[in-house]
């Protein structure tokens, strides 16, 4: 399955991993007129990972030179954030960046490092 080792799939699903539990904080927290109605905090998780996935293919392939790393991780996280919120309900992107903005970031860095790391040894 080689598809999984490319580094945007690989982002897309740890995001997945990483959303579930901030997903599980909000649960209670009701968002008027969102998108998804009702559904809205069942259907995040796989929100992230697409747009994680798009957002981290946008960042290594517009960037030079190509590749992966914490930086790009976290610019890829944070504009992740930024379309899952957009796309739930516009309102959301400042609380988020602001409540849990951090967390994604560091999160983001810390994937893209680690799959920064395993392309560089996977190819040596």
């Amino acid at each position: 399955m080689t598809i999984f080792r490319r580094p945007f799939i690989q982002f897309g699903l740890a995001s997945f991993a990483a959303s579930l539990p901030i997903c599980a904080v909000f649960w209670g927290f009701e968002v008027q007129d969102n998108t998804f109605g009702p559904y809205l905090w069942h259907v995040l998780p796989a929100v992230a990972l697409v747009a994680s996935a798009l957002a981290a293919w946008v960042v290594s392939h517009f960037t030079a030179p190509q590749g992966f790393g914490f930086w790009r991780g976290l610019l890829a996280a944070l504009l992740a954030l930024v379309a899952c919120c957009a796309v739930a309900h516009p309102a959301l992107i400042l609380p988020a960046l602001v409540v849990v903005g951090w967390l994604v970031a560091m999160l983001g860095g810390l994937a893209g490092w680690l799959i920064g790391r395993q392309a560089l040894r996977g190819s040596a």
